[in-house]
């Protein structure tokens, strides 16, 4: 049989010193040595005129919380952001890209992508809408996307999409809410000839994202780029 080789490695106790005193402890560090980067995965200084000063940090969490088994082909983050104009924003990403799920074959990839913020600032949205009081203080979003190709050449796509206001997209998700397709409830089973679709209420206090102003009909819908195609 084939064996599988990992090199992995772990350590306890782990103290930082900065010039011969200690700043730093963590219990228990796990990591693969086949990856470049310990704890943080990227760390970005921005500042502009809409969020202000931001520092943005994500985190390993695989690393930080000392995980051993990880699933072969995800990827955990944990973001940690602070924007001066708005407030700490918090959230996580879970990827997957395997060759089965819950031993059900077939490749299969998708995503978890959520992050919240307590917003103390007013929207900037462009032109006569530069001022905007949010309609909620806590606003966030929750992107649940998930792609399998089964046997018989089947494929079931599923979508969870839950926002907590009109202009969260928008504000913090510019380029998303411009692109991609709205971030929808929905299912979907199809083969080469026959497409069983299925779209769900959201729940109550919950909103998936407004309309795009050019009317986006959504008629051809590629998930893993997103992008909106119109037809006639």
């Amino acid at each position: 049989p084939a064996v599988h080789h990992e090199m992995f490695a772990t350590s306890r106790n782990n103290f930082l010193y900065i010039g011969g005193v200690p700043l730093l402890y963590w219990p228990v560090m796990a990591t693969d040595l086949t990856k470049p980067t310990y704890y943080v995965d990227r760390i970005r200084a921005k500042n502009d005129s809409v969020f202000g000063t931001q520092l943005l940090i994500d985190w390993d969490l695989y690393q930080v919380l000392g995980l051993q088994n990880r699933a072969e082909g995800t990827k955990w983050t944990f973001s940690s952001d602070w924007l001066s104009d708005r407030g700490i924003g918090l959230g996580t990403n879970f990827s997957y890209d395997r060759s089965s799920l819950f031993h059900i074959p077939g490749p299969v990839r998708g995503i978890v992508d959520a992050w919240g913020i307590k917003d103390h600032g007013l929207d900037n949205l462009g032109q006569d809408r530069r001022a905007l009081v949010p309609e909620k203080e806590y606003r966030g979003r929750l992107l649940m996307q998930h792609r399998q190709h089964l046997a018989n050449g089947f494929q079931f796509t599923g979508q969870v999409g839950l926002i907590s206001d009109r202009n969260f997209l928008e504000q913090y998700y510019e380029y998303e809410w411009d692109q991609f397709k709205d971030e929808t409830t929905e299912l979907e089973l199809s083969d080469t000839s026959i497409t069983v679709p299925g779209e769900f209420e959201v729940p109550p206090g919950s909103t998936t994202s407004s309309p795009k102003p050019n009317g986006c009909r959504a008629s051809i819908i590629s998930y893993w780029d997103n992008r909106c195609w119109e037809t006639d």
